[in-house]
C-alpha cells in the first residue's frame, strides 16, 4: 500500500499532526473571541485530520508489519490510554479541588474515561472504540469481507447519534477515518486530488465553499424554509471534514519534492498528541490567575508546549540530534 502522495510523506504528516494539534488548542482557547477569529481555527476539521491518519495508519500496518495483530490491545492501552488516563485524572482531579465538589464515584469514572470532566478528549475514547472494534473483528472473524464492517458500524453510530441527540462533536468528523483506512481501495481516485489541476482548483474551490456555507448558517442561525440551521450546520460540517483532508492533500501537492521540514514543526509533530491531551487542563489552571483572556492563552500555549516537551523528552533530542548529523554530513 504504497504512495507517493506528499500528504502521507512521514516527515510532512509529521508536521501536519502538530499544525492540526496548535489549531485544535487555539480552537479552544479562542472559543470566546468574535466568529472573524474563531473560523480561523476549525478544530472539527483538524481532529477529521488526526482520524484520517488514525485509519490510514491502522490499515497500512495491517498489510505491512508481520504479526501487527500481537499485542495489539496492550501496545494501544501503554501508547493511547494510559496518556490519556494520566491527563484525565489531573484535569478531573483539579477540576474537583477548585469547584470544591466531592464525589468518589464521579471522579472514578471520570479518570477512566467513561464520564470525561474534560469533554475536548472525546477523540481519544472514541479512538480507543474504533481500536477495539478492529481488534475484535480481526481477530476473531478473519473474514477478508469484514473489513467493511465499518461503513454499517458508522451508519448505525450516526443514527444513534442523532437519536439520542448526542453532541455533534461525536461524528461530525468520523468519516474521515473510513477514508483512510480504505484508502487503498481509493488510492487512485485520491491520487488524482494531487497530479490533476482541475482537481485541484475544483477541490480548493469546493472547500472555501462549504466552509463559507457552514459558517454563514451557524452564525446567522439561518433555516432553510422548515429545516432548522442547527441541522444544516451538522450536514455541512459532515461534508466539510472529508473535503478538508481532500483540500490538505492538495496543497500538499504543491510542496516541493526537497521540502525541508524544520525542526519545530518535526518536533510538534512528535508531541501533537500531548499537545491535544494536556491544553484545556493547563487552560483551565491559567484561567485561575487574575489576568485578561489574551495573557491566559499565551501562557497557556507556552506551558502546553513545555509539559509536552517534557512528556516528550527523549524524542524531541533524537530528533534534533538527526537533523544535526544530518546537517554535518552534507556540510
Amino acid at each position: 500500500m504504497s504512495s507517493k502522495i506528499k500528504f502521507f510523506d512521514i516527515n510532512i504528516s509529521n508536521c501536519i499532526k502538530g499544525i492540526a494539534a496548535i489549531f485544535i488548542m487555539f480552537g479552544h482557547y479562542f472559543d470566546g473571541y468574535p466568529w472573524y477569529i474563531t473560523m480561523f481555527f476549525a478544530g472539527n476539521l483538524w481532529v477529521g485530520v488526526f482520524f484520517f491518519f488514525s485509519g490510514y495508519g491502522l490499515k497500512y500496518s495491517l498489510i505491512n508489519k508481520e504479526n501487527y495483530l500481537d499485542g495489539f490491545l496492550v501496545k494501544k492501552f501503554k501508547q493511547i490510554y494510559l496518556p490519556f488516563f494520566f491527563a484525565e485524572t489531573v484535569h478531573t482531579v483539579s477540576s474537583a479541588v477548585i469547584s470544591k465538589t466531592f464525589n468518589v464515584y464521579d471522579i472514578l469514572l471520570s479518570c477512566l474515561g467513561f464520564r470525561l470532566s474534560n469533554g475536548s478528549l472525546w477523540y481519544v475514547v472514541e479512538l480507543l472504540a474504533i481500536y477495539l472494534i478492529f481488534y475484535i473483528c480481526k481477530k476473531y472473524l478473519k473474514n477478508q469481507k469484514f473489513d467493511w464492517i465499518w461503513i454499517p458500524l458508522y451508519i448505525a453510530f450516526l443514527v444513534f447519534a442523532v437519536l439520542k441527540d448526542i453532541g455533534t462533536w461525536w461524528y461530525i468528523s468520523t468519516f474521515t477515518f473510513l477514508i483512510g483506512y480504505y484508502y487503498n481501495s481509493l488510492n487512485n481516485i485520491l491520487h488524482r486530488f494531487e497530479t490533476d489541476r482541475l482537481i485541484k482548483s475544483l477541490t480548493i474551490l469546493l472547500f472555501a465553499a462549504v466552509y463559507s456555507l457552514t459558517k454563514y448558517f451557524s452564525y446567522t442561525q439561518t433555516g432553510i424554509g422548515p429545516i432548522p440551521y442547527t441541522y444544516i450546520v451538522t450536514f455541512l460540517n459532515l461534508i466539510s471534514a472529508p473535503v478538508f483532508v481532500l483540500f490538505c492533500i492538495t496543497l500538499c501537492s504543491f510542496a516541493s519534492e526537497n521540502i525541508r521540514i524544520s525542526n519545530i514543526f518535526e518536533a510538534l509533530g512528535s508531541i501533537s498528541y500531548e499537545i491535544y491531551l494536556w491544553h484545556m487542563c493547563v487552560f483551565m489552571m491559567v484561567k485561575l490567575l487574575d489576568i485578561n483572556l489574551s495573557l491566559q492563552i499565551i501562557i497557556s500555549f507556552i506551558l502546553t508546549i513545555f509539559i509536552s516537551s517534557l512528556l516528550n523528552l527523549e524524542k524531541i533530542i533524537i530528533i534534533f540530534k538527526a537533523k544535526k548529523s544530518i546537517k554535518s554530513q552534507k556540510t
